[in-house]
Formats: C-alpha cells, sequence, structure tokens
C-alpha cells in the first residue's frame, strides 16, 4: 500500500488535490486544496489540458459514433514511439500544479491524475467470452469495428463490468497517444510523474456506493459537466459537456444545459446503457439550491446531491471533501484501488510508469550504500580494534618494564627500552636466582656418602692408597697411588664408567721406579645438564 497518494484535478478553471494517506486500516484524508483560475497568474489566457476550442469539436463531429456518443480527436501522433512531446509553453494549470503540489509535504507520493473524457473515445461493448486473456487478444479489432483511424495511433485499456453466461460486458476508453504524450512531457517539466493517468469522467463511479439501481453522476465545474452512468459500482458510460455552471448566466437560465443532459442520456440509452434510475450531483455548481428540482421536473427520476466518502481512519479529525473535490477525490481512491478491478489507465506500453525501476535503482544504492557503509564501519572497527590492542600492549609492556625494575633493581633503564628486553633481563636473573637455589641446596650426596660410593665403585681387588681427600662444593678430589701402572689406568675405567660419577677423571698418572703409579681422581658434585 503506498504511504500517500495524491489525486491531481488539472481542470481548465482551477486545480484541486486531494491527499490521502495510507493506513492499514486503508487510507485517511490528508487534505484538499484548491487554486482557482484567479490565481493562476499571468499565463490564464494560456490553453490548459482540459480546454478544448468549440471549432476544434466542431472538426471532430465527422467521428462522433451514434452507438457511443462519444468522440476523440483524431491527431495522429507527432513524437516517436515512447517519447513525450517536445517541451513547449506551460499551460497555467500545469503551473498551478507545480504550485499545489509544492505545498503537499509527501515527497514520495504517488499522483494519479486524468486526461478529460473529451479527449477520449469510449464503447460499450459485449462479447461473447469473458476470458480476459481472449479479450486482451480481441479488444483491439473489436473497436476498431467502430473507430476511422490506425490503432497504432491511440492508447486502449478496458474494463470488464459484468460477466454471465452470454459474455461480458466491456468498457472500453482510448485516447490518442499524442495526447498522452503531450500531459506527460508537461508534468515532466515540473518533475512530476503520475503513476496513472485515467479518465476524468469514468472515475467519478468510485465515489458511488455499490448498488443495483442504475445511477448517473452529473460532476458540474464551472466550464463543464462530466457524466458518468454507474450500475453494481462499475462504469458503463461516460460524456463531457462544454456546459457547466458559467453557462447559467447571471439569469439563471439552465435551459441549454437541461437540453445537453437530456440529449447526452437518451444517446446513452441508445449505445446500450442501461436507463438510469437516480442522479446524483457533485461538483461546484452542484450547490445551486433549485437544480434539484429543475433536474427532476425535467428528467422524471430521483435527484440528490452525492455524499462523497468519509475518511475510514480518524474520521472526526480528517477534513471533509467539499462537492468541488469529487473528481480529485476519486482520483486519488484510485491510488488505493481493488488491484482485482481492471481499472482504466493508460500508463501503458511505451507510457508505462517506469517508477518501479526506479524504486529497484534506488533500493540497489540503497543496498550499494549499505554494503560501504558496512565496509567502512569495518574498518574503522578494525583500525579501533588494533588501536585499543595496541594501547592495551603498551600497558602490558609498561607493567613488565615496571615489575622488572621493582624486582631488579640493579639492572640498568638501558636494558629495559624494548619487551625483548626486559624480558631477556628477567630470564637472565631468574636463571641466576634458580643457580644459587641449587647451590643453596647442595649436591646430592655428603662427603662421606661420596666416599662409601667411591669405595664401593673401585673393586676390591685393586690396592689403592688414598694420601689427600680433597672435598669442596664444585668436586671431590682424590689423589693417591696404585701399585701399578695397569691399577690406575683401570682405576680410570672405573671412575668413568660408574652411574654415581658422571663427569669423573683421573689425571696426572704418573708411573714411580717402584712399579707404583700416582694418580688424582676428580669428580664433579654436579653432573652436567646435557641440554645445559
Amino acid at each position: 500500500m503506498p504511504s500517500y497518494v495524491i489525486g491531481l484535478d488539472l481542470g481548465s478553471s482551477g486545480v484541486k488535490a486531494a491527499v490521502l494517506k495510507g493506513s492499514f486500516r486503508g487510507y485517511e484524508v490528508e487534505d484538499f486544496l484548491d487554486l482557482g483560475a484567479a490565481d493562476f497568474g499571468d499565463t490564464a489566457d494560456m490553453p490548459s489540458p482540459a480546454a478544448e476550442h468549440h471549432d476544434q469539436e466542431e472538426e471532430d463531429d465527422e467521428y462522433d459514433d451514434e452507438e457511443d456518443g462519444e468522440s476523440v480527436e483524431p491527431a495522429a501522433a507527432t513524437a516517436a514511439t515512447g517519447d513525450l512531446l517536445p517541451a513547449q509553453p506551460l499551460p497555467p494549470s500545469i503551473k498551478a500544479a507545480q504550485r499545489v503540489l509544492g505545498a503537499v509535504d509527501a515527497p514520495q507520493a504517488l499522483i494519479v491524475t486524468a486526461v478529460p473524457a473529451h479527449r477520449a473515445s469510449s464503447w460499450l461493448l459485449d462479447l461473447p467470452f469473458s476470458d480476459r486473456k481472449r479479450i486482451d487478444q480481441t479488444i483491439g479489432f473489436e473497436v476498431e469495428n467502430y473507430v476511422p483511424w490506425d490503432l497504432e495511433e491511440v492508447v486502449l485499456d478496458y474494463d470488464i463490468v459484468s460477466t454471465g453466461s452470454e459474455g461480458a460486458h466491456v468498457f472500453a476508453a482510448m485516447v490518442p497517444r499524442e495526447r498522452i504524450a503531450e500531459l506527460l512531457g508537461w508534468l515532466a517539466d515540473i518533475e512530476v510523474d503520475p503513476r496513472d493517468i485515467a479518465v476524468d469522467a469514468a472515475e467519478l463511479s468510485r465515489l458511488v456506493p455499490i448498488s443495483e439501481e442504475c445511477e448517473v453522476v452529473l460532476d458540474i465545474g464551472a466550464t463543464r459537466t462530466l457524466m458518468c452512468i454507474v450500475l453494481e459500482g462499475r462504469t458503463r458510460w461516460i460524456r463531457s459537456l462544454d456546459l457547466g455552471a458559467d453557462s447559467w448566466g447571471e439569469d439563471g437560465d439552465l435551459t441549454d444545459w437541461l437540453r445537453q443532459v437530456r440529449a447526452s442520456l437518451l444517446a446513452a440509452e441508445e449505445s446500450g446503457a442501461p436507463s438510469i434510475d437516480a442522479v446524483l450531483l457533485t461538483g461546484g455548481g452542484s450547490q445551486r439550491e433549485d437544480l434539484l428540482d429543475l433536474l427532476h421536473e425535467d428528467l422524471g427520476v430521483p435527484v440528490e446531491l452525492l455524499e462523497l466518502p468519509e475518511s475510514p481512519v480518524n474520521t472526526d479529525m480528517s477534513p471533509r471533501p467539499g462537492p468541488e473535490h469529487a473528481l480529485a477525490y476519486a482520483l486519488a481512491l484510485k491510488g488505493f484501488g481493488d488491484k482485482a478491478r481492471g481499472d482504466i489507465g493508460f500508463r501503458r506500453e511505451e507510457f508505462a510508469w517506469k517508477a518501479d525501476s526506479r524504486l529497484y535503482t534506488r533500493l540497489a544504492m540503497a543496498g550499494i550504500a549499505a554494503v560501504l557503509l558496512l565496509f567502512v564501519g569495518f574498518i574503522v572497527m578494525h583500525f579501533l580494534t588494533m588501536a585499543d590492542l595496541q594501547k592495551r600492549l603498551e600497558t602490558a609492556n609498561a607493567h613488565l618494564t615496571s615489575t622488572v625494575q621493582t624486582a631488579f633493581p640493579e639492572v640498568s633503564p638501558t636494558q629495559l627500552m624494548t619487551p625483548d628486553g626486559s624480558i631477556g633481563v628477567m630470564q637472565e636473573q631468574v636463571y641466576a636466582l634458580q643457580g644459587k637455589a641449587q647451590a643453596l641446596e647442595g649436591p646430592p650426596m655428603t662427603a662421606l656418602e661420596s666416599m662409601r660410593e667411591i669405595s664401593n665403585a673401585l673393586p676390591s681387588a685393586r690396592k689403592v692408597d688414598v694420601d689427600e681427600y680433597l672435598v669442596n662444593t664444585e668436586m671431590i678430589r682424590l689423589r693417591g697411588k696404585t701399585d701399578s701402572y695397569g691399577t690406575g689406568e683401570a682405576l680410570e675405567a672405573d671412575a668413568l664408567g660408574s652411574e654415581k660419577f658422571p663427569g669423573a677423571e683421573v689425571s696426572d698418572l704418573n708411573k714411580a721406579r717402584d712399579g707404583s703409579t700416582t694418580f688424582i681422581l676428580t669428580i664433579p658434585r654436579y653432573a652436567d645438564d646435557p641440554e645445559g
């Protein structure tokens, strides 16, 4: 559901807009805006999209069809297919529309406007089938039987108004492509791209409650009167009269106006439209006091004022539409219309509304922006994380340096300038402390235990005289004499092979004249660390 819809009535004597706001419960009436002819400014003498001169209408009379009673100007499009007509001086109604839309604070609103009924040709057709696909394939051929020009020059659309066992009743309408291109070109000049373009008179059926009675809505403006025959909520026939409230003059003579209304209703019956049961009046001219009675006397059917629908949301707070806003209100309701209903609209083919693609483009751009934003956010978070880690590392390094300085105050500060230096100093100090602790523990064996182990390690068959036994924290040294040189060599082998005395060494092995041999046996009290 759109957030805002603006119905834009581009009249020849004023521009009116109805602003509706979307809601979960339907829509809410926001505002009704009106800019009359007196406010058109310097361009009031320029033609309006809704204005058509009588001399042009007389030229078009030859194209009127007796069964339909409605005509369309058969001018061929001068623009290439799909192109808008070249920019021309803007009509006053377009300038007024720019001012009206500028007063609405809803830049993303969908806009629905219409071409005048006298610019369109409409037909009520009976088809022997009701399948929409078959109607799509044949509607052009059916309508071509009633018009004297090439269908490539017009935009055609239709609505299935009723179906039965015998087929379908179809209300069809067409507008010259030139007119659609012209209107879109004008609106593009004021940066407006309408969501839909309808036929003004055909949309009046939206204002009528669904009923089994056939009613005709007369929307009486200043210079024109729109007629719409409605049955069961659907448009069955339309016409636009070139006479409005201004034609009544100061004396209030309705003769010409009544004559045209009566003649148009007769033409409607002749073209196949159902006979009317009642007349509903709206528009600014409907407020004339004696109008209901005069029409009732002339037509012989009940005549009453059309009560426009209230806002279904915030009814008490929302503005009430005046009869002069009927068409703008109906156009706005089209924006909230039932999608299952085959409404007539001329944003088709090369004039198809491209706002959906623009929306997808905006969504794609928003997606790209979101990705870029996430990427930038990731980079920012990365740098913030790195900065936080760097700060924590610096704090840890400072704490490490402080701890090392406190524990080892004798260390030079220059050695602690880097974390690696602090760690190296700490490791050196720890190793030194470990050595001191090991020294305090003493050797694994006492001096007496060592003597006993040495005695046990030496075979009893060998004769050894020890004349010196020195024990300190680093070693055990024995100086002695054996009975022979061979005994001295065996003693060295015994000491070196003992598991108790790793690192034992025999030195100063000297043979005397008497055959004895002196020696020195040195045994480390701490075994060397094989990994150190």
